[in-house]
């Protein structure tokens, strides 16, 4: 892919790169909420080292729950509150993902499902996010999968794997249709996952598809990781020599 495939829209991937710190900060934000929620005291520890470090443990291990371990080893205080903080984040960016795919559908001219499944998406909220912090929760979980969705729909575009053009209305049914997928497999499961699914939605143009799916990690998985690392190093030597 990488011989195949040059970059045919340079401002579409500064796009995506321009947009990981709302993406990250999205998710930041969430986590200070739910464990001001959640956690009987916080503590000092800096939400975003702690989101940044859950980062580096989920590029090291092939399952979701890896964030989360991450996460609560980098804080180190009540962490079985943490995890609870962490489960209904999760819930909260799964149910956002599911209700993102509404529009999907009625961009794809399927309105009866849509209807439908915006029904269940609200039944659903309704029953799950009852208190203030989970419903702000809730809000910017749909908020980050917008900007992922963008971030993902630039990479595509950048190295030709869609048209500018047809960016909304054929390719954000096949985003929302590859997550939606992806939240029906067995949660832990997602090493590799996303990346065969993108091979699947958008099959036509493969090797563009492949090198935009990569520079999508690479700004948000390996990047963050990165910095997580970063993080991590940084407190160990201060810990070591403080």
């Amino acid at each position: 892919a990488w011989q195949q495939v040059g970059l045919a829209s340079p401002w579409a991937l500064a796009l995506a790169v321009a947009l990981w710190p709302a993406n990250m900060g999205l998710e930041v934000a969430k986590w200070s909420i739910l464990k001001a929620h959640h956690v009987p005291t916080t503590g000092n520890a800096s939400p975003w080292r702690e989101v940044l470090v859950g980062q580096t443990a989920a590029l090291l291990a092939p399952t979701r729950l890896a964030d989360g371990a991450g996460r609560l080893v980098a804080w180190q205080t009540d962490q079985r509150h943490g995890a609870v903080a962490f489960g209904w984040g999760a819930a909260a960016q799964g149910w956002a993902t599911w209700t993102m795919a509404v529009p999907a559908l009625v961009i794809a001219g399927l309105p009866w499902p849509a209807v439908a499944l915006g029904a269940a998406c609200a039944l659903a909220a309704r029953l799950s996010f009852r208190t203030p912090a989970h419903r702000t929760v809730a809000g910017l979980s749909l908020m980050r999968f917008a900007v992922f969705a963008l971030q993902c729909l630039a990479c595509l575009v950048a190295f030709g794997a869609l048209m500018p053009g047809d960016a909304v209305v054929h390719g954000y049914p096949r985003i929302a249709a590859m997550w939606c997928a992806l939240a029906s497999i067995p949660w832990p499961v997602e090493l590799g996952a996303r990346e065969w699914m993108a091979t699947l939605a958008f099959d036509e143009r493969l090797p563009s598809v492949v090198m935009g799916m990569l520079a999508l990690w690479l700004i948000n998985r390996a990047f963050s990781a990165f910095a997580g690392w970063a993080c991590f190093v940084q407190d160990s030597f201060k810990w070591r020599h403080g």
